[in-house]
């Protein structure tokens, strides 16, 4: 029983390996890990090799073809990274900030400059987000059905959760902001607490959703590597405005001593050492696609 656990735990393993290292030596692997007695070590092992072969994909064809793929894989990874900088950051304050521990007054001083800055840093990377991924998504759509199903599903969705949120804001304006007060537990109706708390939900896996869909869509969509150069060069550029954003969460984390023992602490740092990972292995990739750059045009 336990060498049969053991072996599914292996083949979920395998399956969280890059989509071309799986094409490459998928049936390989699987193979060798049906021959091997099932151990939660052989797990453990192909999980340590599938973060390798994420932080370093190896390659393969000729040149032209492994400059594309190289281009590729930064722009993807670029991209998740910037998910989980923007919602990871945006959780992050809601943690500090509701409510503010004592001497935090987000609105005044160094801490308004902070949220300023923090503001100006994620406006400056959602625009090059938008001026360099709408036209490459929409020449992405013409290329097949395949790119489509990608794309297409949490677009809509995230179209439904702007629906949802709607009559939140309508009632919202009428009974607290219209009437200039703050919002008490007795002042919010059953219904409106349920469907916030939907459109929580609704938003979180829509965000998900987006964050693989599109990067699924651009593998299927198998630009060129001359197609991909403006988006890596892009991609290498919103590094800055996401280290901006990281470096004003962990100085706001530093500056309101928060602790892993207060409450929601450990959650807080937790999400801060994912937020720098995320800048870490964005700008590892773009580093290395960087060096791709300049390449002869007969590698092109």
């Amino acid at each position: 029983m336990r060498s049969t656990a053991a072996r599914r735990l292996a083949r979920g393993a395998l399956a969280t390996y890059p989509p071309s290292f799986r094409a490459r030596y998928g049936a390989e692997q699987a193979a060798l890990v049906e021959d091997l007695d099932g151990s939660l070590r052989v797990a453990l092992d192909l999980l340590v090799g599938s973060g390798r072969a994420w932080l370093r994909p190896a390659f393969v064809g000729e040149p032209t073809e492994r400059l594309r793929q190289r281009r590729q894989a930064t722009v993807s990874t670029v991209w998740v990274g910037w998910c989980s900088v923007f919602v990871g950051s945006s959780a992050l304050l809601r943690l500090l900030e509701d409510p503010p521990p004592a001497g935090f007054q987000p609105g005044l001083g160094g801490w308004l400059v902070l949220h300023d800055t923090l503001t100006t840093a994620l406006v400056v990377g959602w625009v090059l987000v938008l001026v360099v991924g709408v036209p490459l998504g929409v020449a992405a759509l013409r290329r097949g059905r395949s790119v489509r199903r990608a794309v297409l599903p949490p677009v809509v969705a995230l179209g439904g959760c702007a629906v949802l949120l709607v009559p939140l804001l309508a009632y919202a304006q009428v009974h607290w902001v219209g009437a200039g007060r703050t919002a008490t537990a007795a002042d919010i109706p059953l219904w409106w607490a349920l469907l916030g708390l939907l459109w929580l939900v609704a938003l979180g896996a829509t965000a998900l959703w987006g964050t693989v869909g599109f990067a699924l869509g651009l593998r299927n969509a198998a630009f060129t590597a001359q197609r991909l150069r403006v988006p890596t060069l892009a991609a290498a550029a919103l590094v800055v405005p996401m280290a901006v954003v990281v470096a004003v969460d962990l100085s706001v984390l530093v500056g309101t001593a928060t602790s892993v023992a207060s409450p929601f602490g450990a959650l807080a740092w937790a999400v801060a050492a994912v937020l720098v990972a995320a800048v870490v292995a964005s700008a590892t990739s773009s580093v290395r696609a960087g060096l791709t750059v300049g390449a002869p045009p007969a590698e092109r």
